[in-house]
């Protein structure tokens, strides 16, 4: 088994396409800090994008998503801190 592990990479507004993943871990993906070079005050950075990708039985912990958007997506079995959030769909669909 080959383990390759990259420390302190800047993959700023880099293009991956067609990727094979599976046991890929990626640990304190931040965004740029006031000691860094690329860091904006504003914070107006480009949005990270996932496009046509298979995350199926994958898993954020810890991770700040405020702000992030989920469109056009399966969620079927998707769980937000054990809540299943198709139910909460339904169910908020349910009491318009």
């Amino acid at each position: 088994m080959n383990i390759s592990v990259h420390a302190y990479a800047n993959f700023s507004h880099a293009v991956i396409d067609h990727v094979h993943l599976f046991g890929t871990e990626f640990h304190n993906v931040v965004l740029p800090e006031s000691v860094d070079r690329n860091f904006n005050p504003d914070g107006d950075y480009k949005p990270i994008r996932f496009h046509n990708c298979d995350l199926s039985k994958g898993q954020l912990i810890n991770c700040n998503l405020s702000n992030m958007e989920i469109s056009a997506c399966n969620i079927v079995g998707l769980k937000i801190n054990g809540f299943l959030i198709e139910d909460l769909i339904r169910a908020a669909g349910e009491n318009k």
